[in-house]
């Protein structure tokens, strides 16, 4: 697979540290596993779809696919403890993201990381289409068809520390500001337009946060 900088799944792999035991939920067909593999890491999957789970456990690189419905599972059904979680863009297609994510955290190890990314809905191109009555959903990206839950930057910091997780840094991808929906910043007028490209989160299309549960004794995510 090609790999770039602005790649969330490749962003994710340089932040966990090789030959780590990982659970990467929602694998899809193991792309982020192919990238986990050539680090020398130990990967289970979690997969809804039969079709992307078969792929995935085809690739060579996951030792297990669990195929798991994340609006309705338990903890008993993950029966490692893992260096790291990740949940790379699937939280925004739960009906419940909280309970997911909480019986997630309980996999990981003492010190483990729980790394997340999800898409940016302040992102310019949502606001300017907003502003001119416009909500199309579309097949890929910020305004996925399959979207059920949206997230800021401020309410997906909030959505972590209630998870009981401590924010140890944010990543990024990146979007220019007229994004893939139907109206552009041209359409606004021009102050207007040069306010929201004014906003630091005008151009990110994605939100990567690497975070780790709240225990005292622990500093980083080794």
């Amino acid at each position: 697979m090609m790999k770039t900088a602005n790649d969330s799944l490749v962003i994710i792999a340089n932040e966990v540290k090789s030959g780590s035991l990982v659970l990467d939920v929602g694998c899809g067909a193991g792309n982020l596993g192919k990238l986990l593999k050539e680090k020398s890491c130990r990967i289970w999957g979690i997969e809804y779809d039969d079709e992307n789970a078969a792929a995935a456990l085809a690739s060579g690189c996951y030792e297990k696919v669990l195929r798991l419905d994340l609006n309705n599972f338990t903890e008993k059904d993950l029966s490692n403890e893992f260096d790291y979680v990740i949940c790379a863009d699937v939280l925004e297609h739960l009906i419940s993201p909280e309970q997911a994510a909480a019986k997630l955290k309980n996999c990981l190890k003492q010190n483990g990381g729980f790394i997340i990314s999800v898409p940016n809905v302040t992102h310019a191109s949502i606001k300017t289409n907003l502003l001119l009555n416009d909500w199309t959903y579309t097949e890929l990206g910020i305004m996925d068809k399959t979207h059920l839950r949206f997230f800021t930057a401020a309410s997906l910091a909030d959505f972590i520390s209630n998870q009981g997780l401590l924010i140890e840094r944010w990543l990024y991808t990146t979007l220019p500001a007229d994004g893939y929906q139907p109206y552009k910043l041209k359409d606004l007028p021009v102050e207007i337009a040069d306010y929201i490209r004014q906003d630091p989160y005008a151009e990110i299309m994605q939100f990567i946060v690497i975070s780790r549960p709240v225990m005292s004794g622990y500093e980083t995510i080794e």
